[in-house]
């Protein structure tokens, strides 16, 4: 068995509280088995802690803060043998989307430079996983399953690094 390998999920911003103790680091965890990886790296595309949504929409993003991130970013993709967006599908202003937009656009010719094949998504977008119980859900009926695991396996879905639907996932929220 091989203990090496790594899931890197790319979110948006770190957690006010420590990551083990979050929502989104527990289903992370559960994608990180069901696609057979036995480490997690978890990165941002910002650094900075907030609560919510609207508290991102109130700092005012740089390209510094932009940049701060890149660095934790490359190393994390280095080391990945999978790697799933994980940064949300909306709620933010028209400012911090186009600074996102930029992040998002040079992570994704970052990938062109690595090992890794393809981006894992929660049916085909950068769902956030604190998003990802209530997404595949059994109420929702949108993936059959007796557990979040098996719902969520079969919500996960790759797509190859060069293709036009992973440009779309990321894209989508911003």
């Amino acid at each position: 068995m091989d203990t090496t390998r790594t899931l890197c999920a790319v979110l948006l911003n770190p957690p006010i509280k420590s990551e083990p103790d979050t929502i989104t680091h527990r289903n992370v965890r559960v994608l990180s088995t069901v696609l057979g990886c036995h480490r997690v790296t978890m990165v941002n595309l910002i650094k900075i802690p907030t609560k919510d949504l609207p508290s991102i929409n109130n700092i005012r993003l740089s390209v510094a803060d932009l940049d701060a991130s890149r660095r934790d970013i490359s190393m994390a993709l280095s080391q990945a043998c999978e790697l799933v967006i994980g940064w949300g599908l909306g709620g933010l202003n028209a400012a911090t989307k186009l600074r996102l937009r930029e992040q998002t656009s040079w992570l994704y010719e970052e990938l062109r430079h690595t090992s890794l094949e393809r981006v894992w998504t929660i049916h085909g977008a950068p769902r956030h996983p604190s998003r990802w119980h209530q997404y595949v859900g059994s109420s929702k009926r949108r993936f059959e399953g007796s557990t979040f695991a098996e719902r969520l396996e079969k919500a996960a879905e790759a797509l190859p690094i060069n293709s036009d639907a992973t440009a779309r996932a990321f894209l989508a929220s911003f």
